[in-house]
């Protein structure tokens, strides 16, 4: 195979996984799959189906380095969605797209981490999201069931008198507090490849 077959290979998978994963600006399914139920959103945005087009990029990574216009790709990809999320998840109220909108800035920096060609550290913060994501959406379901299925942020108080909630949390450190600050591997990967080159 030539170059530029590999090139247009490279360039169809990444648009596949961009869809899948809902990059850049193909997230506008994620947050009205969030009116679901919990579980279901549980499911869909921790651990399946906005995963997959990650894992495929972190799967097919050989051949994603073969292009080198490709790497850049993804990587401009993964930051720029991370920063949009960021900023959109910043504006919203209704506390299940907050939630969706972590996931997505979250999935930004993982394809970022794909993107530096870290694929180990892309895959072990994938698994750690999955774990976190899902017991953030569990605990969020038992603080909207609390205030009598009120959405809106802005109308919440006193959350941490609602007993599923401090179950969820308690339970939530115990597992998750090693792996809570992962994101700080990927940026000092990133801080020491830099300083390597």
């Amino acid at each position: 195979m030539r170059l530029n077959a590999i090139t247009l290979i490279c360039i169809l998978l990444l648009i596949g996984a961009v869809g899948k994963s809902a990059q850049i600006r193909c997230h506008t399914w994620s947050p009205d799959a969030m009116e679901g139920p919990t579980p279901g959103s549980a499911l869909i945005h921790a651990a399946t189906m906005i995963t997959a087009g990650v894992f495929m990029i972190a799967r097919c990574s050989p051949l994603f380095e073969y292009p080198p216009t490709a790497l850049i790709v993804i990587t401009s990809a993964g930051a720029t969605t991370s920063f949009l999320a960021a900023i959109t998840g910043i504006l919203q109220n209704d506390l299940k797209r907050v939630i969706a909108y972590s996931t997505w800035s979250q999935l930004g920096y993982i394809i970022f981490a794909c993107g530096i060609s870290n694929y180990s550290v892309s895959v072990f913060q994938l698994m750690n999201h999955a774990f976190f994501k899902a017991l953030l959406f569990l605990s969020a379901d038992s603080v909207i069931h609390a205030m009598s299925d009120e959405q809106d942020m802005r109308k919440m108080g006193a959350c941490l008198l609602v007993p599923f909630y401090l179950c969820h949390d308690a339970h939530g450190q115990l597992i998750s507090n090693w792996s809570s600050f992962s994101n700080w591997i990927l940026f000092q990967r990133c801080y020491l490849r830099a300083r390597l080159h």
